[in-house]
């Protein structure tokens, strides 16, 4: 061993605990899953995806994240395009988050593309499972609690259809809007960034089948401002140009509020 590789040694045996070897705390440190998140404006408003694997490391439970995305895709138009197909073959991943329009699949007697939009979904997780991937469904929400009742019932149940795990991420909304006071999204719908926490938080109980965790201490999360550029539906969002970044402390307040939406949401 050279000296450079002994002094590295030295320094990890000094920050391991009392009678923890190397490989012990190696193996307390899982490789990271890979997670790649499909949908549209409600996955990229605020970096969803880094969002969720902040809060799937707190509970040991590592992802590397990746995200397709486009404003008001539908599912039906991300098969169509053959993206998904294309991405299982180049890559494997652990987990697919798949996410339709909000609101789908409860669905007004005219919105054709809500219709279908079930369907899709199914479809969607089948590739996902046939590439060796758990899918997961990222329910969306409505404003108003009744509204959202329907569209969690619906939903779980179109889920199950799918043989899908069902993030309920809409009925945790409500619950962290009746205990905080404060409305989790904008006046268009989208997520502000409070919203944005609960759907991580919701999304990494999901993925990881544990209750969501609070990190400690909290990190400084840099969250990439996709909303301000509005990413290419038909690519990676890692092989698009980059907008800036938004690097802050999140408020301990909001995360916990988050995390105990979501874990009262089953």
């Amino acid at each position: 061993m050279n000296m450079r590789a002994a002094r590295g040694l030295r320094a990890l045996l000094c920050v391991l605990p009392a009678g923890m070897t190397v490989a012990a705390a190696a193996a307390e440190s899982p490789a990271p899953r890979r997670a790649l998140f499909v949908g549209n404006s409600l996955v990229y408003y605020n970096d969803l995806p880094r969002l969720t694997a902040t809060l799937a490391a707190a509970a040991n439970a590592p992802l590397e994240v990746e995200m397709i995305a486009g404003a008001g895709t539908t599912m039906r138009e991300h098969l169509e395009r053959g993206t998904l197909r294309k991405e299982f073959a180049r890559t494997h991943y652990d987990i697919v988050v798949l996410q339709d329009r909000g609101g789908y699949p409860s669905c007004a007697r005219d919105d054709h593309d809500c219709a279908g939009s079930v369907a899709a979904m199914c479809e969607a997780a089948t590739l996902a499972r046939e590439a060796g991937a758990r899918p997961v469904w990222f329910g969306t929400w409505q404003g108003i609690a009744e509204a959202q009742a329907a569209l969690s019932k619906v939903g779980a149940r179109a889920a199950k259809d799918c043989d899908v795990a069902f993030a309920d991420v809409g009925a945790a909304m409500q619950r962290f809007l009746a205990r905080s006071r404060m409305r989790p999204w904008l006046d268009d719908g989208h997520p502000d960034v409070s919203g944005s926490w609960v759907a991580a938080a919701v999304l990494a109980r999901a993925i990881t089948n544990e209750r969501a965790h609070v990190p400690e201490p909290m990190p400084q999360t840099c969250r990439v401002r996709w909303q301000d550029a509005h990413p290419d539906e038909g690519s990676l969002a890692s092989a698009q140009q980059e907008p800036a970044r938004d690097c802050t402390m999140p408020s301990p307040a909001i995360v916990r509020g988050a995390v105990d939406a979501a874990n009262r949401s089953r």
